[in-house]
């Protein structure tokens, strides 16, 4: 795998300058794989070899503004996740005796529960530059240069990695904030299985096959021609509130939205004297969230019970059956 660095030394310190100008590359190099591994799945190996060939580009071929800043929040991603990986193994010495206890003499070790802040800062950093990132490849919308021998050349928001983000009712964080707020194009991708999920067992069933792919439809295409925007709106604030209730279940709580779960850190030494929500409160918030879901359910039921009603034709009725028949007929003859 190439990676957006080389085994010079300054390049951590340029992109985080908390850290030492003596940090190598050499040193958080498994680190820096592993973190290049999880933006590539973010943003799809054709996006990531386009940074590469950003990288790449020697002084005969200077990036503009434009490709200078993409590649920096790409590079500025990928190493906060490595050093945030990398911090701690790197706070204990590895010896043939054992683990030991980096001290120098005119250093100190951090306590713990400065450490676990720390790390938990260094956690939400990540997640706002890979949102950053995400942002900023949706603003420059760049040009992503063939590969494979290809000779099409697509722009970012034709590429895989981005349209498989437009599959769903809720396409975007603009979408789903109308109902409640999350600010996070990461977050949003981490909920994707809980809105796909959603669609398929609660909305199809209930708006049918055939109104589901209409809709879809008129959404890819940006037409207003068959959209039923009031039935859109119910099913994106289904889906809104149906992730929330799946994602306070399964996912850290360090990525969701402040607010949805408190938790509270100790001053103490003993980091832990942190306290995360407990099980019981996390579903109670999901259960919460599982029933604003469910109202917005029955109002969908209601819209199409009101939908099918208008389509049903009329019933004939005849006012005059003409049986042919008199006062003198004993019975009436068809």
């Amino acid at each position: 795998m190439k990676l957006l660095f080389t085994d010079g030394k300054g390049e951590p310190k340029e992109l985080l300058g908390f850290l030492d100008a003596d940090m190598e590359i050499k040193k958080i190099k498994s680190q820096l794989f592993t973190a290049t591994r999880e933006i590539k799945l973010i943003i799809g190996e054709p996006t990531y070899d386009y940074f590469h060939t950003l990288y790449s580009k020697g002084e005969e071929n200077p990036l503009n503004e434009e490709e200078a800043y993409l590649l920096y929040n790409a590079r500025y991603a990928i190493m906060l996740d490595a050093i945030r990986h990398y911090a701690p193994s790197g706070d204990v010495n590895f010896t043939k005796n054992g683990r030991k206890m980096r001290n120098e003499n005119n250093q100190t070790a951090a306590w713990e529960w400065m450490i676990n802040r720390s790390d938990e800062a260094l956690e939400k950093d990540y997640y706002r530059a890979v949102d950053a990132l995400l942002d900023v490849l949706d603003e420059i919308n760049p040009v992503i240069q063939p590969l494979n021998g290809e000779t099409a050349e697509v722009k970012w928001k034709a590429t895989d990695a981005y349209l498989q983000t437009h599959r769903l009712y809720v396409r975007s964080t603009k979408d789903f904030d109308e109902y409640f707020p999350i600010n996070s194009r990461l977050l949003l991708l981490k909920l994707q299985p809980g809105l796909a999920q959603c669609e398929r067992v609660h909305i199809v069933p209930r708006i049918g096959k055939t109104r589901d792919t209409a809709l879809k439809e008129a959404l890819k295409s940006n037409s207003e021609e068959g959209l039923d925007e009031d039935l859109l709106a119910l099913i994106k604030e289904a889906c809104v509130f149906y992730a929330l209730a799946w994602a306070v279940r399964r996912l850290r709580v360090s990525i969701l939205p402040e607010g949805i779960l408190q938790r509270y850190s100790g001053e103490r030494v003993n980091s832990k004297n942190s306290k995360v929500p407990e099980k019981m409160e996390a579903e109670l918030t999901a259960q919460s969230f599982e029933a604003d879901a469910e109202k917005v359910l029955q109002a969908i039921e209601i819209h199409i019970k009101a939908l099918n009603t208008i389509d049903e034709p009329a019933t004939e009725f005849t006012t005059d059956p003409n049986f042919e028949f008199d006062d003198d007929d004993n019975f009436v003859s068809t």
